[in-house]
Parts: structure tokens; sequence; C-alpha cells
């Protein structure tokens, strides 16, 4: 069917609410419940320092204090969606991972769920210098498993699964992002 899926990783694979509203909470000092913080993410790390109140000239700082926090503590409360497992080894291609989120963090986080296994690559926006939706992270997940680059990468904009647009000779890939929807597991995997 297709060969490479490309996940996103927060609010897709796995739920790490919880352990985000953690470090946010230590950074600042404040008691801020997951459910306010889940509200928060899926901008990056400034953003959700922003819409938590940190002003913009102390930013750079709460940022280094919050990744600090968040890497001596990534999986206390984080785990994978229901039938996430399931559906990775269902899949029968290549898988890799694209995220906003530091890398290295996040192979550590899927080593420590035990999913690391399951993808080709996990690509964060520091191994690519660039962040998602920029479509480099995606042609270097396809350059990976040897698929060009299709005419319509669009990936993480995409609330289910799709195929790139088809082209003679083309591997096919597909990707998700997470969904605006309650968050399920694998949403875009119907």
């Amino acid at each position: 069917m297709y060969d490479l899926v490309i996940f996103d990783l927060d609010g897709t694979l796995i739920d790490s609410v919880g352990d985000i509203a953690d470090a946010l909470n230590v950074t600042l000092g404040t008691a801020h419940p997951d459910a306010v913080v889940a509200a928060w993410v899926g901008s990056g790390v400034r953003v959700l320092l922003e819409r938590a109140g940190v002003a913009h000239a102390e930013l750079d700082e709460a940022v280094v204090r919050f990744r600090a926090a968040y890497a001596a503590q990534p999986c206390k409360h984080t785990r994978p969606y229901l039938r996430v497992r399931e559906t990775l080894r269902a899949l029968d291609c290549d898988k890799a991972v694209a995220t906003n989120k530091p890398g290295e963090l996040s192979r550590a986080i899927l080593g420590k769920l035990g999913l690391a296994d399951e993808f080709v690559a996990v690509l964060g926006e520091d191994d690519v210098g660039a962040r998602k939706p920029d479509p480099l992270i995606v042609d270097i997940l396809r350059g990976k498993v040897g698929a060009l680059r299709a005419r319509d990468p669009g990936c993480t904009s995409m609330h289910r699964f799709r195929p790139a647009q088809p082209s003679a000779n083309l591997p096919r890939t597909a990707t998700s992002a997470p969904s605006p929807r309650p968050r399920r597991a694998c949403a875009g995997a119907r």
C-alpha cells in the first residue's frame, strides 16, 4: 500500500501532555492543570511559554529551563495512545517520525516507551534545521527509504492519512499529523 508512513509524535502516537505540563509548572513555579496545558501545546515551546504568560524578554531563558525540566523526566506520565503498538506492527511498510520536538529527546522517549524499533528514522526540528510544516523534514525521511519528493508533500497539515500526489514511479507516502478533534490512538490510521 505505502512505502513509507510518517507520523507526528505528540498527540498522534503518544499522549505527552502530563509531562509537558509538569515541565511547564517546574519552569514557571505554577500549577497549571493538564487540561489547560493541553490547550496550549502544538506550536512549540516558545508559544507554549507565551500562552502560559511568559514575557517576550524572558522567553529565551524560560525555553532553556523548560527543556532541561522536560528532558529530566519526559516519560513519567507519557504513554502511547491505545492500540498504537498494534497499529504500527500491522503497517507493512517503513515508518518514520517527523516532529518539532528535539530529535534526541524524541528518540529517547520512543526508546523508553519501547517504540523506537518500529521506525526507520525519527527526526526533530533540530536534526534538520527546520520546523514543520517546512517540507525539508519529510524530504529527508523520504530520502532515507529511497522515495523521491512528490509534487505535493503537504504532510504536516493533514488530519488523516493520504497518499502523496500520485506520480509515475514514485513510491507512495502517507503522513499523519495531530487532529483538532478529540485525541484518539493513531487518529489518522482509519
